[in-house]
């Protein structure tokens, strides 16, 4: 799950080179909480697919929405 934060982004060559180590598909999900008037009005999926792209391959992603990344997920 990335949050925009540097920690989230260096975790994400790690679990691209242990996906396919383990037989397993590596989704990337960001989880857009939704405020008092509905779902965050941002480019939805831009953040997610440019963390994707430069790894090639077999990598997914997923933008979710709820209020909380853990009840979303």
């Amino acid at each position: 799950c990335l949050d925009g934060s540097p920690f989230a982004e260096a975790a994400v060559p790690t679990a691209h080179a242990l996906a396919p180590q383990l037989d397993v598909p590596l989704v990337l999900v960001q989880v857009v909480e939704e405020g008092a008037g509905g779902a965050v009005d941002v480019p939805e999926s831009g953040y997610v697919e440019h963390q994707a792209r430069p790894l090639g391959g077999e990598v997914s992603f997923e933008v979710l929405h709820g209020s909380g990344a853990a009840a979303a997920i």
